[in-house]
């Protein structure tokens, strides 16, 4: 059985309307989105997400069902809902932001057309990505004059997730919780 490609491929126009994308993106010092999962296309469980990044790498994710992430290079935090302190655990990889690069894991990517995109014109790129060795369609919507990311879907089996970006380079603060703030703290290491 062989494993997923490991180089980009498709039409190169649309590859370097990715590569552009994530250049762009890559610079930004902040930015925010509006991300939507649903448990299937046509109903089932919503999940909402309202997400900030700032730089240099911090990410702040306030979900729906009450709970909250932050995440600050090595470190990671994260408050159950209706939980008073924070949980602080290492994590093995460092998160990163900006780290835009679907463009260097893109296959079978292609051009749609330009659309509408709150009041913007965008270019739609589809593209797959592997997650876990497994085909996942993606959508990507550019504006045209920015280069920025304006809106993003991802369908996989039972999964259908739409990100919204906005408030590119605007002021966002991202407070880390200080050590009063920090519950007892598993003796754990994320992946």
């Amino acid at each position: 059985m062989s494993g997923p490609p490991t180089a980009p491929s498709g039409d190169s126009e649309a590859l370097a309307w990715l590569a552009e994308s994530d250049a762009m993106m890559n610079h930004l010092n902040s930015v925010q989105l509006l991300v939507t999962t649903r448990g299937d296309k046509e109903g089932g469980a919503v999940l909402t997400e309202t997400v900030a990044f700032q730089a240099p790498n911090l990410l702040h994710d306030v979900l729906s069902n009450g709970s909250e992430n932050l995440a600050q290079g090595f470190m990671y935090y994260y408050r159950r809902p209706g939980a008073p302190l924070w949980q602080a655990v290492r994590q093995n990889e460092a998160f990163v932001f900006p780290n835009f690069d679907f463009s260097r894991k893109a296959v079978s990517a292609r051009l749609g057309k330009v659309e509408e995109v709150d009041g913007r014109q965008a270019q739609k790129v589809m593209f797959t990505l592997y997650i876990l060795r497994n085909p996942v369609a993606f959508a990507r919507w550019i504006d045209v004059e920015t280069k920025f990311i304006l809106r993003e879907t991802m369908d996989a089996p039972g999964h259908h997730m739409v990100s919204v970006y906005h408030d590119f380079n605007e002021s966002v603060m991202i407070a880390i919780p200080s050590p009063s703030e920090i519950g007892a703290t598993p003796t754990v290491t994320l992946p």
